[in-house]
């Protein structure tokens, strides 16, 4: 009896290191070079949203990551959104035009909890675990109690947040900002022109399209390595005089290309 009761302590001693090894660490939000696309279904035909960051900024004595948009299908100017930044487990939004910054998500919550963001108060539903290309994430479900007061039965005022990714939900800028009406969700995420996360639901043409990083018009044809690192930009390869490649696999536009 002690035998068996010895190896049953062992085991639950291993099933405890087990869920302990399965706990998800806390990931930024703001980081350079990372990209959203937003996928929206509408009549005629489908049309992306893309968010980006290019670089860092002062705001203050805080340092942030510029935050870029545009409409894939129509050429028009990027728009500067402003300026974003992490505070612990908190993600703030300097928007253009503003100097107070604003809180865009909090994951310093547990389920249960009540919170304000903005005008809204918000609970918590789920404290959970998603996975995407091999990542696991923190994964919060939210429930915007001030705005379900003023919708009907039929509409809803709750949806996901991904820790390190942002809100599931039609604009970036506005995580708490939920609709069955707009069908404009976050579809794939990049930093580095990495896809480190893909929405399942999605078409395999938004969760593979390449991600292009535009400023005032103008794509940037930089050149990634299969880790992901950047190797050439401007047609120059960084610490180097000349813009040659060695020989490798490279990508570009989100293709691969053989450098020989």
């Amino acid at each position: 009896m002690k035998r068996i009761l010895l190896l049953f302590l062992i085991s639950l001693v291993g099933f405890c290191s087990h869920l302990q090894a399965q706990e998800v660490e806390h990931r930024p939000f703001a980081e350079d070079h990372k990209q959203w696309v937003y996928d929206h279904m509408d009549f005629p035909g489908k049309k992306i949203r893309v968010y980006y960051t290019d670089g860092d900024t002062l705001v203050g004595t805080q340092r942030c990551f510029k935050l870029y948009s545009y409409q894939q299908e129509e050429n028009v100017e990027v728009k500067y959104e402003g300026a974003i930044y992490d505070e612990g487990k908190k993600s703030y939004l300097i928007a253009s035009g503003e100097t107070e910054p604003r809180l865009l998500l909090d994951f310093s919550v547990a389920a249960g909890d009540v919170f304000p963001v903005g005008d809204d108060d918000l609970r918590v539903e789920k404290d959970t675990v998603k996975a995407s290309n091999g990542i696991l994430y923190r994964a919060l479900y939210v429930y915007n109690i001030t705005q379900s007061q003023q919708k009907a039965d039929y509409e809803t005022s709750e949806g996901w947040w991904i820790e390190g990714i942002g809100a599931i939900s039609p604009y970036l800028t506005v995580p708490t900002y939920f609709s069955p009406f707009d069908h404009r969700l976050l579809a794939a995420c990049y930093v580095d022109g990495k896809q480190i996360f893909g929405d399942e639901t999605y078409t395999l043409d938004i969760k593979n399209s390449s991600p292009v990083f535009k400023q005032s018009g103008m794509v940037d044809e930089s050149v990634y390595d299969l880790s992901g690192r950047r190797v050439m930009q401007n047609n120059k390869v960084p610490g180097s005089q000349g813009n040659s490649l060695p020989k490798g696999i490279y990508i570009l536009n989100g293709r691969k290309f053989v450098m020989k």
